[in-house]
C-alpha cells in the first residue's frame, strides 16, 4: 500500500521554535510495522512544513528528496538536501525534516535496525559509524539515483505481486549499495549556521517578508554582505531571491483564496511595483496572475 503524507501547516509555522529547543518524540519501528513488508515506504509531499521532531529508538530510515530542498535537522545540526539527494539516519538518531521550497517531496524508507547488523554481519562489511561524518548524498550521479529510485519504487507495489522475502532482498540491495557510498564520504562541517537557520525561518512570517531585504538583516543580527555571503553559500541563491520566493507564495494563495484584487495582492506581499511581479509571478509559474487565479478557478469549478 503506498502512504501518503501531506502537510500543510501555515499558522504552527509561524510560533514553530528551533528544532534544537524541542524535546524529539520517540519512535519504535512497531508503530509502522506491516506483516507484508520489512519496511515502511511513505511518500511526504510539503507545502510550507516541517515533519515532528523525532528519535529513532530501534529503526533506521534513508530518504529521498525528489523534488524541491529541505533542511534536515539532525541531532542538532541543520544540513541543507536538494533534489536527488538521499539522506541516512540510525537507530539513536533525533531528525526533522522542514520544507525550504514552494513543494517538496521525499521517499521516506524505514526499517528495524537488525536489518543493518544482518547485512553487515552476513557480507563482511567494514562499515564503521563516524559521528562526524553526515550520512548524506547530493547531486548525485544520474546513474545511481535512477537506479536507486526505480528500486525504492518497488516496495510500493501490492504485497501479493511483491513478496516479503523479495522485499527483505530489495533492501538488502539498497543498503549495501548506499554503505559503500557512505564509505567515501569525509567528516562534515559545512553546516547551516544556527543564527542563518533561525533567520530563514523567521523570514517566512508576512510581517517580515513584506518588509524586505532589511528584515533579513536586522533578522539575522549580520552585515547585508555577510548574509548573503552567507545564504549563496549554503542555499544556493541570493537573500532577495529567497524573500521574492516567499511573496510569491503567498500571492499564489491569496489569488486562490481570497477576492483580492491582483494589485492589491501586489502591494500586499511586499512588492511596489506591478511590472516586476507580474514578471516574476510569470517566470515561476508560466502565467499572469489573473490567469493563473482564473486556470485555478475553472478547474475547481469542473470538479
Amino acid at each position: 500500500m503506498i502512504c501518503f503524507n501531506y502537510f500543510d501547516i501555515t499558522e504552527r509555522m509561524k510560533a514553530m521554535p528551533l528544532i534544537d529547543n524541542q524535546k524529539p518524540k520517540t519512535y519504535t519501528f512497531d508503530m509502522f510495522r506491516t506483516p507484508d513488508s520489512p519496511v515502511h515506504a511513505a511518500h511526504t509531499v510539503f507545502r510550507k512544513s516541517t515533519t515532528d521532531f523525532h528519535s529513532h529508538k530501534d529503526f533506521c530510515e534513508f530518504f529521498l528528496v525528489r523534488k524541491g530542498s529541505v533542511i534536515h535537522h539532525l541531532n542538532g545540526k541543520a544540513h541543507m538536501l536538494t533534489s536527488q539527494s538521499v539522506a541516512f539516519i540510525f537507530a539513536g538518531d533525533s531528525h526533522s525534516i522542514e520544507n525550504e521550497s514552494s513543494s517538496s517531496i521525499i521517499t521516506n524508507i524505514a526499517f528495524p535496525a537488525s536489518f543493518l547488523e544482518e547485512l553487515l554481519s552476513l557480507v563482511g562489511l567494514d562499515f564503521k559509524r563516524n559521528s562526524n561524518v553526515v550520512y548524506q548524498l547530493e547531486n548525485m550521479d544520474h546513474h545511481l539515483w535512477n537506479t536507486l529510485v526505480s528500486k525504492v519504487n518497488l516496495f510500493f507495489l501490492p504485497g501479493e505481486s511483491f513478496p516479503y522475502s523479495s522485499r527483505c532482498m530489495l533492501l538488502y540491495s539498497l543498503l549495501s549499495t548506499l554503505l559503500l557510498e557512505f564509505s567515501e564520504l569525509k567528516p562534515v562541517s559545512d553546516l547551516i549556521p544556527p543564527w542563518l537557520v533561525k533567520a530563514c525561518k523567521d523570514m517566512r512570517k508576512p510581517e517580515n517578508f513584506t518588509q524586505g531585504l532589511a528584515a533579513f538583516v536586522r533578522l539575522s543580527g549580520k552585515s547585508q554582505e555577510h548574509l548573503t555571503r552567507q545564504f549563496k553559500r549554503y542555499y544556493h541563491e541570493t537573500p532577495t531571491e529567497y524573500i521574492n520566493n516567499l511573496r510569491l507564495q503567498e500571492a499564489e494563495a491569496l489569488l486562490l483564496n481570497s477576492s483580492e484584487s491582483v494589485a492589491d495582492i501586489c502591494y500586499k506581499v511586499g512588492f511596489n511595483n506591478m511590472s516586476y511581479f507580474s514578471y516574476l509571478f510569470k517566470k515561476k509559474n508560466g502565467v499572469s496572475p489573473q490567469n493563473y487565479r482564473n486556470r485555478n478557478a475553472d478547474f475547481f469549478m469542473r470538479n
